[in-house]
């Protein structure tokens, strides 16, 4: 068994001028990440971790337009359970990301590679290592 927790705040300022295609003036989103994961001696590990996303923004569209404030945060849970395949030759791994698709309007600075699911998404993947 192996229990974690953490946080990590992000904070980003910019001047109204050059708030970016996002539109930032400032953004600060602090996110709480708790996890278990339990492990079996026959390669089977369950995963179940839950994070509080908290995110407040000022945002500007153009430069002399009025600035607009937004403010969202929510419970995030995940699941997952992973079986490793004889002789470490990979894994199968099934889960869901939010869940209990709370729905939640944050903006990730990077879109490309979301860190939180804000809605519900389910998946599975397999690993091979050769």
């Amino acid at each position: 068994m192996a229990v974690s927790g953490e946080i990590e705040y992000e904070r980003i300022e910019r001047p109204q001028i050059l708030t970016g295609s996002e539109g930032i003036v400032e953004l600060k989103t602090t996110m709480a990440p708790i996890g278990v994961q339990l492990f079996n001696s026959t390669g089977v590990t369950l995963r179940l971790a839950t994070t509080y996303i908290k995110q407040h923004g000022i945002f500007s569209v153009d430069v002399g337009t009025p600035l607009v404030p937004k403010r969202d945060d929510a419970w995030i849970t995940d699941f997952s359970l992973e079986y490793r395949l004889p002789r470490r030759l990979g894994a199968v791994s099934v889960g869901a990301r939010n869940i209990f698709d709370n729905l939640i309007d944050l903006l990730e600075v990077d879109p490309l590679n979301p860190r939180v699911a804000t809605r519900r998404f389910v998946f599975r993947r397999i690993r091979l290592a050769f």
